[in-house]
């Protein structure tokens, strides 16, 4: 077992139920070489018994093995904090709160954390609370809900997924397979840097991303260069494309992100 998973539900509301949690945890767990929790499975919040699940199996993690927290939520900005939407009857948890927590379990073990939740990138300004190296990874910025069936798109053919359930894979996978609505997703390090991937439809800037011949190849889309052209010279970026142009933009920062979590695992 490479990485233990730990895939945490809020109340779904009329966005998911229960039976969409199901599918997409049996799609976690056929995954070689990964354990799977599930807490929240109901997707009606969470009860007392499925905090005190969270805490023991974070408790519980070899400090040896990575972990990732798939949160699949809803989520609020509120003067400037961002919560997920977890607790019984949509009962909100602020980041500045469950990031802590987070940190006074796992101590100085990173954790790795991929979330559906609207707004998610308001959470970003919480992120150094997490344990050094810890990455966040998110499907919008702290402006914009998240609707739209992309990620659903993603849950439900998830069996093509390969490789390590990183924060930085599993957002590589949405970007360049599954994006289409134009949200602007975002990754960061705790201890290192945030990005923003923020591809306007207008008034595009030069981009200084040089082609990537892995990266072309293993996202096989036939229009690779013609995005990556439009990037580097600043023309416009159909909305077609966005998702593509922000998978580009991702693997551009990828050294800085991989750089920064392995420099703070070394602190550490």
């Amino acid at each position: 077992m490479e990485r233990k998973v730990i895939f945490l539900v809020g109340e779904g509301g009329t966005a998911f139920d229960k039976d969409e949690v199901k599918m997409f945890a049996d799609k976690i767990g056929e995954k070689n070489e990964v354990e799977l929790t599930v807490v929240g499975e109901n997707a009606e919040g969470l009860a007392q018994q499925d905090k005190e699940k969270l805490i023991q199996e974070l408790r519980n993690c070899d400090k040896d093995i990575p972990i990732t927290l798939i949160i699949e939520s809803h989520g609020t900005m509120d003067g400037g904090q961002f919560s997920f939407l977890l607790g019984e009857n949509g009962k909100e948890v602020n980041t500045k709160n469950f990031f802590r927590d987070i940190q006074e379990i796992l101590g100085d073990k990173p954790i790795d954390i991929f979330t559906t939740a609207c707004y998610g990138g308001g959470a970003m300004k919480d992120i150094n609370l997490l344990p050094k190296g810890s990455t966040y990874a998110c499907l919008t910025d702290e402006r914009s809900e998240n609707v739209g069936h992309d990620f659903e798109n993603m849950a439900h053919e998830f069996e093509r997924f390969n490789g390590d359930m990183s924060a930085y894979n599993l957002l590589q996978f949405y970007t360049s397979e599954f994006l289409e609505n134009r949200f602007s997703p975002g990754i960061g390090v705790s201890g290192g840097e945030t990005f923003t991937l923020d591809i306007p439809l207008q008034n595009i800037p030069h981009m200084n991303i040089q082609y990537d011949r892995q990266h072309a190849e293993s996202v096989g889309k036939p229009n690779y260069n013609e995005v990556l052209e439009k990037m580097q010279t600043g023309k416009l970026v159909y909305a077609k494309e966005f998702g593509l142009a922000c998978s580009i933009l991702l693997n551009s920062k990828k050294d800085k992100i991989l750089n920064s979590v392995q420099e703070k695992h070394t602190e550490t």
